[in-house]
């Protein structure tokens, strides 16, 4: 979205302009701020226009997610092998031979 029109009336035509310049530059900010959280910048501050601003909340709210688990994950993986234990896993070099599963999976391969 690289093309402006200057349109300087002042009129309903100028204002219907005057407000699709501001709708452009506003998603204009949105798409460099998506960019940076896709980048994987996730200290950005997503700038909400107002309650009615959806695409807006929406990614205030991704954003604050993505950092939230980021911060828990260090955290929670560190959790991992405890929670690992609690769940006997039968593990197989070759996944198609079938004495490798448990019976009950056997039983449902089968069918």
């Amino acid at each position: 979205m690289n093309v402006s029109i200057d349109i300087n009336r002042k009129d309903e035509i100028g204002e219907l302009a005057d407000a699709f310049a501001d709708m452009s530059k506003a998603l204009k900010v949105k798409a460099q701020e998506a960019t940076k959280i896709a980048e994987g910048d996730m200290t950005i501050d997503v700038d909400v226009l107002s309650n009615e601003d959806v695409l807006g909340n929406a990614m205030k709210k991704m954003s604050v997610s993505l950092n939230d688990i980021l911060v828990r994950s260090p955290a929670q993986l560190s959790k991992l092998p405890q929670v690992l234990s609690r769940y006997p896993i039968q593990v197989s070099r070759s996944p198609r031979a079938p004495q490798s599963r448990p019976a009950h999976l056997r039983k449902l391969h089968h069918r």
